[in-house]
């Protein structure tokens, strides 16, 4: 297939753009640095307004969440610009430029994405955000299938990055005691099979209890410390 007829598909799911009468308000926020939901960081990277569209990107990539990565690799796409703004770099008024900084930002990696490559450049370097994202995305699924087999059997392993803190050494047995909760310690290596497995079991947790248990008990405890 020539590079020019290359079609790159969606990685995320479809989005409903943020409408027209919320645009203010959210530019509102930005101008005041308040705090935006992911959510509605989402639809402003979809909505109409471009410059509005940038933004969201650049948020997108200081908010540390990862789930934003499939919505930022879409924005590669984006072909437009918007006008008004003096920039250090041209390519900062485009969403396709802020997109990749974010993705680099977030990830780590770097697919050598040129925001004003030719288009068939650019589309090369996107399909290498897909499959690179796609893998990533099966180890995550990996570690909920995982999660949910010890689930059903009953288990419920808590894990956590780092070692194992002695500052609180009521934390473990008392989860044990009152909710069934085991704990792993993964070190500092936090794998996407490891945040899949995590997840999942957080989200069983707050399904039974209506709360993350072992979050709500670590500060009872740390409160009791404050106040034997």
């Amino acid at each position: 297939m020539p590079l020019s007829a290359m079609t790159i598909e969606k990685v995320a799911p479809k989005v409903t753009p943020l409408p027209g009468e919320q645009e203010k308000v959210v530019f509102e926020k930005i101008a005041r640095r308040e705090p935006i939901p992911f959510d509605v960081l989402i639809q402003a990277l979809n909505a109409n307004q471009t410059t509005l569209r940038a933004d969201a990107a650049t948020l997108l990539g200081d908010s540390g969440n990862m789930q934003a990565v499939p919505y930022l690799i879409d924005a590669l796409s984006d072909e437009s610009g918007h006008v008004g703004r003096d920039y250090a770099e041209a390519g900062m008024a485009t969403t396709r430029y802020r997109a990749n900084e974010s993705l680099k930002k977030l990830t780590h990696q770097d697919f050598d994405y040129v925001w004003d490559a030719p288009k068939p450049k650019r589309q090369i370097a996107i399909q290498k955000w897909i499959i690179w994202w796609k893998k990533l995305e099966s180890e995550y699924k990996r570690g909920e299938a995982a999660a949910l087999n010890d689930i059903n059997k009953g288990k419920y392993i808590y894990t956590l990055g780092g070692k194992r803190a002695p500052e609180n050494p009521q934390l473990e047995p008392q989860s044990l005691k009152q909710y069934g909760v085991t704990f792993k310690f993964l070190g500092c290596m936090i794998t996407q099979y490891d945040s899949g497995y995590r997840d999942t079991v957080i989200k069983a947790l707050k399904e039974k209890y209506g709360f993350d248990p072992i979050m709500k008990l670590y500060r009872e405890l740390e409160e009791q410390k404050k106040n034997p």
